[in-house]
């Protein structure tokens, strides 16, 4: 009470010991009720449609807190949340594409798609633009919600987990199912990258649609308690997962396929290659 200083603590966030929140609505714009709160903890609450039509960086000592009415809407521009964020599992960064919308892996753990509008009415070419933009946020884990949603071809290039949900309950709504109506692959995992998929099915509904394609130099892969299936009479060129060595896939150690299911599948597991190359991969199957 004396004003002494008794310890000095860097980078530790304890909350909004000061009570202090401002509402955005309060402000011209979204880059003003950053500049207001300045260098001070806060948290800026988010409870309508708020523009964001200038590229916005929302500094680390301010929570941004979205109520279940509250979203950014894009306006040819990006955002950066580099604090903590808390928000409903709606559509919170409306308009927003792939790389538009970053946040800190040091504040936020998991993401849903949802929050860009991931969802059972999307279009299979909406959903992978959301799902692609999660990935790109750059946070470790995206939780994927239950219930059938339509993808197109889908690329993993960052690393990242995707968890859905598998439940023994026999209505399928309470599942992570993604279905793939195309003739390629539903998820190619490309680049140096680590990658772990859990607890989803894939559903091809093709005849040539195909599962997992992995052509890049995966440090890290595993895929577990995944029902990967064709609902056809499956093409000879159909597969569940492949390590494809005509890509720029290298030797792998112990990339691991665990408890999954492979229904109505030409092949299950297949290793490919062109002449004269030569992948060693030793993987872990249980």
């Amino acid at each position: 009470s004396a004003g002494t200083t008794i310890f000095t603590l860097d980078n530790i966030y304890i909350g909004n010991r000061d009570g202090s929140r401002y509402d955005v609505s309060d402000y011209a714009d979204l880059g003003a009720a950053v500049t207001a709160i300045a260098s001070n903890n806060a948290i800026l609450e988010i409870r309508s449609s708020t523009t964001v039509g200038t590229n916005t960086t929302i500094p680390s000592n301010i929570t941004v807190e979205v109520s279940r009415a509250g979203k950014f809407v894009k306006s040819g521009a990006t955002l950066s949340l580099q604090g903590n964020f808390i928000a409903h599992d709606g559509l919170v960064f409306d308009g927003f594409t792939t790389n538009d919308v970053t946040l800190n892996p040091l504040y936020v753990k998991k993401i849903n798609p949802a929050l860009w509008g991931f969802a059972t009415t999307a279009s299979a070419a909406n959903n992978v633009t959301y799902l692609t933009a999660a990935c790109n946020a750059g946070i470790q884990d995206i939780v994927v919600p239950s219930g059938d949603f339509s993808i197109n071809a889908f690329t993993i290039d960052k690393s990242v987990n995707i968890n859905g949900v598998i439940s023994k309950d026999t209505n399928s709504a309470k599942e992570t199912i993604l279905t793939y109506a195309g003739t390629s692959k539903a998820i190619t995992v490309s680049g140096t990258v680590s990658v772990h998929l859990k607890d989803f099915q894939i559903m091809c509904t093709d005849d040539t649609g195909k599962g997992i394609d992995i052509d890049g130099n995966v440090d890290d892969l595993k895929i577990e308690r995944l029902w990967i299936e064709n609902d056809g009479t499956p093409g000879s060129s159909q597969y569940a997962v492949r390590f494809n060595a005509n890509g720029s896939l290298g030797d792998m150690e112990n990339p691991i396929i665990r408890e999954c299911k492979f229904k109505n599948n030409y092949y299950g597991i297949l290793h490919t290659g062109v002449s004269g190359t030569s992948r060693v991969i030793k993987p872990v199957i249980d």
